[in-house]
């Protein structure tokens, strides 16, 4: 494995943060990264050559695989990827103290156990190589002690662990670590139900509470769903993953409309014989009025003599627009 530069800057600044670096040592990063001493890039170049001459892949892969690496300040064995540890190992910084847990691009990520040179272990949770949680696991003369075990056996058999977090876990044990079944509740709410290995969820339900979903399949090693099913209770609907990617969605009120849309789209219709297929009917108002004759009166008495006669007038008046009432103003039934 080539030691590159992307490589040599992410471990010179791992090392510059690593529990087995000493005063000394750490003190001499800082002279170079604050630019106390004037022949910074000097020391940096004697700094990166001597680790060059340290640093080398004892074993496997360590480009993209599993294998075993010397970076002269500590061995790691696990995971690569990009010629950085990713995914699961350990690193040994010598002298007991070692970490084992997740890694992503060079720096520990997730969750894993921290232990140190007087045999005390911890049970960390690590965010971009800085530690955001940690729950103590005493070894002292061969003795494992849980801290927050309140009930059962949390060494080798079924127990109760109570966090200072308000997080809350019950189940199986082995050596001290969750391994098999158990539950695990978040102090926020959520609740994580199934089978665990080297503390961490490998394969189960994780309700998340604020959301109404859950997801039921297997996890990678940082905790996060891999595959299976999503079900979201508010509406009913499932969503598949694999390898974190989305596979299929099934949504039943989506479906019921379609299956709606088809449905009327597919069914066959004839014209409406009330509108002609317009949809709407037509209503006109009439009025009449009759004017009356004209006459005159004989000079003689014999009566009356008409010289028109009354008449009677019809008109249209206005046109009134009605929605069909028996296609629904559809035009076709």
């Amino acid at each position: 494995m080539k030691l590159t530069l992307r490589r040599t800057l992410v471990l010179f600044d791992h090392y510059a943060t690593t529990p087995a670096a000493s005063f000394s040592q750490k003190a001499f990063i800082d002279m170079i990264m604050m630019k106390w001493y004037k022949p910074a890039a000097f020391l940096l170049a004697i700094f990166c050559c001597t680790f060059c001459l340290h640093a080398q892949c004892l074993s496997g892969d360590c480009t993209n695989g599993e294998g075993k690496f010397n970076f002269g300040y500590a061995v790691y064995t696990g995971q690569f990827k990009n010629e950085l540890p990713d995914g699961k190992g350990t690193m040994d910084y010598g002298e007991g103290e070692k970490y084992t847990g997740n890694f992503i691009k060079g720096k520990e990520n997730g969750f894993g156990v921290l232990t140190h040179k007087n045999g005390l272990q911890e049970e960390v949770e690590y965010s971009n190589g800085n530690i955001v949680r940690k729950q103590t696991v005493i070894v002292l003369g061969g003795n494992i002690k849980v801290e927050g075990c309140t009930q059962g056996d949390c060494i080798n058999g079924f127990g109760i662990v109570d966090f200072t977090s308000g997080n809350h876990y019950e189940g199986n044990f082995v050596n001290g670590t969750r391994q098999g079944k158990g539950r695990f509740v978040f102090a926020e709410g959520n609740v994580f139900e199934g089978e665990f290995a080297d503390n961490l969820p490998v394969q189960g339900t994780y309700t998340y509470k604020k959301e109404r979903t859950s997801f039921t399949g297997t996890f990678y090693i940082d905790g996060s769903p891999k595959t299976g099913v999503y079900d979201y209770s508010s509406n009913q609907s499932k969503v598949e993953v694999r390898d974190n990617q989305i596979v299929k969605v099934i949504n039943p009120n989506a479906d019921a409309l379609d299956a709606a849309t088809a449905a009327e789209q597919n069914k066959k219709y004839t014209t409406c014989i009330a509108c002609s297929g317009k949809g709407v009917t037509t209503s006109t108002s009439t009025y009449s009025y009759t004017t009356p004759g004209t006459y005159t009166m004989s000079q003689f008495g014999q009566g009356r003599i008409y010289q028109s006669n009354p008449q009677t007038h019809t008109s249209t008046g206005r046109t009134f627009y009605n929605v069909c009432s028996k296609c629904k103003g559809k035009g076709k039934i």
